[in-house]
């Protein structure tokens, strides 16, 4: 598997129909290469920031993003060779988040205030719509759910159940945290690192991280242990990770 990441930050849901394509389960998924590194490949067509990013079907997808100050609506697809213009979103959109459940991409929130659902096949986008504005925020998918948490100023945690098509809150997240990495593992939602406010109100790096159970609508500072070092904008590889992904995640994704 290919783990690919630019751009990052947050105000839209959009779902991405892809082929049906079969799952593994998470016992299949092997564990990191230690002599794992990174390769040149082709670049993004055009300098963006804040775009977001989510594969799915064998495929790296690209939404929106700032190009020097204006907000862009622009979408790609890469298959691994070539960059590929696809529908442009509706509106544009900088700093989203994006996740993916192994059918469907679900860009949530960014810098324009709608929710979109994007089928590839009839290019055609419906809207829904999101208790709480959020850029710069974590999505996570887990057993068919989103949850989106943090983001500038915001604690907020809103989780959006696909099958009833409805959002609702629940337990805020232990900070207010700005361009946080969010990952699930088991039956667990962890948040990691992100930009937190100091006592002058200063945006400031930080190394916290929390782990979320949905079964009892809690937040645990002792269940992982914080990042090595202070990160923000950074990225996980999987929503449905192994074990041994667990163990190697800081590892794994490259935070020293």
């Amino acid at each position: 598997m290919v783990v690919s990441a630019f751009g990052l930050s947050g105000l839209l849901l959009a779902s991405l129909n892809l082929e049906a394509q079969t799952r593994k389960p998470a016992s299949a998924v092997p564990a990191m290469s230690a002599d794992c590194s990174w390769s040149d490949a082709a670049p993004f067509p055009g300098k963006v920031v804040g775009n977001t990013v989510a594969s799915a079907g064998g495929n790296l997808y690209s939404f929106g993003g700032s190009i020097d100050t204006l907000i862009s609506k622009r979408a790609f697809k890469f298959d691994g060779i070539t960059w590929t213009p696809i529908a442009s979103y509706p509106l544009a959109i900088n700093g989203a988040a994006a996740v993916t459940d192994g059918t469907n991409i679900y860009i949530v929130g960014g810098a324009a205030q709608s929710t979109r659902e994007r089928s590839p096949t009839a290019i055609t986008y419906a809207a829904r719509f999101l208790h709480q504005p959020a850029n710069g925020h974590a999505v996570v998918y887990l057993d068919g759910k989103l949850y989106k948490f943090g983001g500038r100023d915001i604690d907020a945690l809103e989780i959006y159940d696909i099958g009833s098509d409805a959002w609702r809150t629940a337990a805020p997240y232990p900070q207010r945290t700005d361009l946080l990495g969010g990952f699930a593992q088991g039956p667990f939602v962890y948040g990691a690192g992100g930009l937190v406010r100091n006592l002058n109100f200063v945006l400031q790096p930080t190394r916290k991280t929390y782990r979320y159970d949905p079964g009892n609508d809690r937040w645990d500072d002792e269940a992982i242990a914080d990042l090595p070092v202070t990160r923000h904008g950074a990225a996980a590889p999987s929503t449905r990770a192994s074990a041994s992904w667990r163990a190697d995640f800081w590892e794994a994704t490259s935070l020293r």
